[in-house]
């Protein structure tokens, strides 16, 4: 998860998302450096996962299990909003209701024997394969030569340049003050978190 976090301070700054950049950038000094106790360290990260089914390859982004909250409420307020029935009579009888709503879903699985994960439904690739395939065909008969103008950008490269000297991370450094800085280390390709003395620094050179 460590490097999962360095890999996304690099890649929202490349792409100039300042928004999550930040935020991210806020949560690796919280759980890299001295300004936090063991303790929260320890708690910030079990937060960051949510595990429903209770096995070892079930876990998710909590962020992603409120979603899923939030879409069925937004489906009970699409199909039940009318005068007599809002956003606050939704909050006021539906959210309150969703730990009953819970146990009562347990209860209809365990009777029809379906167990609901909350994933999204695998895709059935040969419809899509087959179209592709006619669109192919119909097309061979002809040759057409195209070009693409478009470079896609090295969001990984980018994101190291606006994050070295002069950049965002003298920025960070000013606003995330502590003992201990972090460090983003450039010699492992996946990312890797490290802890130095001073302030946050970043290796560019390897």
């Amino acid at each position: 998860m460590e490097r999962c976090v360095n890999q996304c301070i690099l890649y929202f700054h490349g792409a100039t998302n300042w928004q999550y950049a930040y935020e991210w950038s806020y949560f690796k000094w919280l759980v890299t450096t001295s300004a936090t106790s063991p303790d929260l360290k320890k708690a910030i990260w079990s937060n960051m996962l949510v595990n429903i089914e209770g096995k070892r390859s079930t876990f998710y982004a909590v962020d992603l299990l409120i979603e899923h909250g939030n879409g069925a409420l937004k489906e009970v307020l699409f199909r039940n909003r009318t005068s007599t029935f809002d956003l606050l009579d939704l909050f006021q009888r539906e959210a309150i209701l969703a730990g009953f709503h819970g146990s009562l879903r347990v209860a209809f699985e365990n009777a029809f024997k379906v167990h609901i994960t909350g994933r999204h439904p695998d895709k059935i690739y040969e419809t899509e394969i087959f179209m592709v395939a006619s669109e192919l065909t119909r097309d061979s008969i002809r040759k057409v030569d195209s070009q693409v103008s478009y470079v896609a950008p090295d969001l990984l490269a980018d994101g190291w340049i606006k994050l070295g000297k002069g950049g965002k991370l003298d920025e960070y450094n000013f606003k995330f003050p502590s003992v201990t800085g972090m460090c983003l280390d450039h010699e492992d390709e996946e990312g890797s978190a490290s802890v130095e003395d001073g302030e946050m620094t970043i290796d560019l050179d390897g």
